[in-house]
């Protein structure tokens, strides 16, 4: 934004439209792809969505030129013509963050078909933390491709840090594109093996696939065997969907919506993931704008300022990861005492009351630890926003607490 910013001279109002269309378009595209990961394989759906996301960012130069004249009016004080000017550039950063909805049902469907649930966190700790890795890459990497793409880009040369930004977009759209190749060629949506008969004759298209059964702390995996025989449906079956649009369609009517609505655990994730949000994308945003203003950093420089807190974040969550997975295998496991004597039916409903009692137990115990790490990772991050706004004297100090806001 700041070498775009610096470009067409927009104001802080228009900086900041320009990176909530994210958003909107995250917003609006996160539901109907959470529905769609249940009939699209994750692997189709997350080449879909780069694929879309890459064609978008090499399409943004050009949408900038069209709303070029955006910076002008707001200069003029022409407020009602803004938003239209900037309607191209708006737009694409929109289907922008649409695509980028894909990333986190396709991640964690992939992880569920492939991880433990003991090792779930651990697994999504690594993942997510190539978030942070992209960032930094993006930190250093960005001057250095400005400087790159000064004049080759189609741009002029000599304009500082507006100049070779269309290149940046160009650059960061090829790799998403070339990005795919691979994920096409290697990506599995689970861990499969060939299956045999019981004579020992290879079953023609036929695989066993790890799956999750969605119960029991929502990734318990089990083994889905090949049927060797298909038994046809009873004539009083309803008929099966027919296209993946039928599924969706049937998927809608089926989701228990009014329990979404009325559950306070619904609306707890979604508030604390709201709040999440909110700090995570101001600071990504906002944070080289802030470096640049109070502090007199250039972008290069900026970016420096930013590197570091990128880097413990990424420690701190493959930290949290594993120290969520070891509290909750010394923390929440089911004992294997008191198994039942065979052929003693009390004791056999003494011991499936004992294990439906510990398994609410084990879920409490989950839930627990859950609250706990979310909470630091909501109330850290407010502490150190709240001393970072009474405005360091030094940039220093302000890197420390956007460093602790990281790491917590």
């Amino acid at each position: 934004i700041p070498p775009l910013s610096n470009k067409f001279d927009y104001t802080k109002t228009i900086k900041g439209q320009i990176s909530s269309a994210i958003s909107y378009g995250y917003n609006l595209a996160i539901l109907p792809i959470g529905l769609a990961i249940s009939v699209i394989r994750a692997r189709t759906l997350m080449f879909m969505g780069v694929g879309l996301w890459s064609l978008a960012t090499l399409g943004t130069p050009r949408m900038a030129g069209w709303s070029s004249n955006a910076g002008s009016a707001a200069g003029l004080g022409l407020g009602i013509g803004i938003g239209v000017m900037l309607l191209p550039l708006l737009s694409i950063r929109a289907v922008m963050g649409a695509a980028e909805a894909v990333v986190l049902p396709t991640i964690q469907r992939i992880l569920a078909n492939w991880v433990p649930p003991k090792k779930k966190a651990t697994a999504l700790s690594i993942v997510i933390s190539g978030f942070q890795l992209g960032t930094v890459g993006a930190y250093l990497v960005s001057p250095w491709v400005l400087d790159v793409m000064s004049g080759v880009d189609g741009g002029p040369v000599g304009m500082g840090s507006a100049s070779g930004w269309r290149g940046m977009f160009y650059v960061y759209g090829a790799l998403g594109l070339g990005w795919m190749v691979p994920w096409w060629f290697v990506a599995k949506d689970a861990p499969s093996m060939s299956s045999t008969s019981k004579d020992g004759d290879l079953i023609d298209n036929c695989e066993e696939t790890f799956v999750n059964t969605m119960i029991e702390d929502d990734a318990s995996l089990v083994l889905n065997e090949c049927d060797i025989e298909f038994d046809s449906p009873d004539d009083d079956s309803p008929p099966l969907p027919e296209t993946k649009l039928e599924e969706m369609q049937t998927l809608l009517r089926s989701a228990p919506w009014r329990d979404f609505a009325s559950s306070p655990g619904v609306w707890v994730m979604m508030l604390a993931h709201a709040a999440k949000n909110w700090e995570l994308y101001n600071l990504l945003v906002w944070t080289p704008t802030f470096s640049s203003e109070q502090y007199g950093l250039n972008v290069k420089e900026s970016a420096a300022f930013s590197v570091l807190p990128s880097v413990c974040g990424m420690v701190g969550g493959l930290t949290a990861g594993n120290a969520a997975d070891y509290i909750l295998s010394k923390y929440a496991t089911m004992s294997n005492d008191g198994e039942g004597i065979d052929g003693d039916e009390d004791q056999d409903d003494d011991d499936n009351n004992n294990e439906e009692a510990a398994t609410l137990t084990i879920m409490e115990k989950r839930t627990r630890v859950r609250k706990l790490f979310q909470s630091i990772a909501l109330l850290g991050p407010a502490t150190c926003l709240y001393l970072l706004s009474t405005n360091p004297e030094r940039a220093s100090t302000a890197q420390i607490l956007v460093f602790l806001r990281e790491v917590t």
